[in-house]
Order: structure tokens, then C-alpha cells, then sequence
């Protein structure tokens, strides 16, 4: 009958051996498909982490790029503006000139009729 006990113990030793192989082939299978997960996410979010540095490099160039054209649009509006002051300075100055040489027609017209009515009183 002892025997026969160790027989059995040996048959349930075996079999739980067995269950207790199987259970860590199982968990071996799981740890490698958890490392493998891992290893996924992780070079996910490397990518993601470049694809979103590259993005941000991205909308600071275009930033920089707005930035530059605007300051070219403040130049030449700049440019536009002196222009105009220019020409309005100049348009004054014709303004004037004209003026002046009206001012200077009519006085030599007031003088040449005064000579001529001298002239005409004298004969």
C-alpha cells in the first residue's frame, strides 16, 4: 500500500511537473508578447515624439517665413508712403513755383500797362 502511495504521489508529482511546464511555457510566451508590445509603444512614441518635433520645426519656419513677409510688406508700404510724401512735396513746390511765376506775370503785366499809360499820357 506505501508503494502503491508513492506511485500515486509520483503520478501527481509528474503531473503537476507537467502543469507547472506548461504554466511557464504559457507565461514565457506572455512575457515575450508583453517585451514585444513594449517595444512597439516604445518606438511609437519615438516617432511620434520626431513626428511632432518635425511639425513644430515645421510651423516655426512658416512662422519665420510670415514674420519676414510681413516685415517686407512694412518695408515697401514704407517705401510707398515716402513716395507720396515726396511727390506731395514736390507737387507743392510746383504749386508754389506756379504761383510765384503768376504773382510775377501779373506784376510785370501792372508794370508794362503803367509804362504804356505813361506813354500814352504823354503823347
Amino acid at each position: 500500500e506505501t508503494l502503491s502511495k508513492i506511485g500515486s504521489l509520483k503520478n501527481i508529482a509528474k503531473r503537476d511537473a507537467t502543469a507547472l511546464t506548461i504554466l511557464r511555457i504559457f507565461l514565457d510566451e506572455r512575457k515575450r508578447d508583453i517585451e514585444a508590445r513594449s517595444f512597439v509603444l516604445k518606438n511609437l512614441k519615438v516617432n511620434f515624439t520626431g513626428i511632432v518635433k518635425s511639425m513644430k520645426r515645421e510651423m516655426e519656419q512658416e512662422r519665420l517665413q510670415h514674420a519676414a513677409a510681413l516685415m517686407s510688406l512694412r518695408k515697401q508700404n514704407a517705401k510707398i508712403k515716402a513716395t507720396q510724401i515726396e511727390s506731395q512735396s514736390e507737387k507743392r513746390q510746383v504749386e508754389d513755383a506756379n504761383a510765384k511765376a503768376a504773382a510775377e506775370a501779373a506784376a510785370t503785366a501792372e508794370s508794362l500797362k503803367n509804362k504804356l499809360q505813361k506813354q500814352l499820357d504823354e503823347q
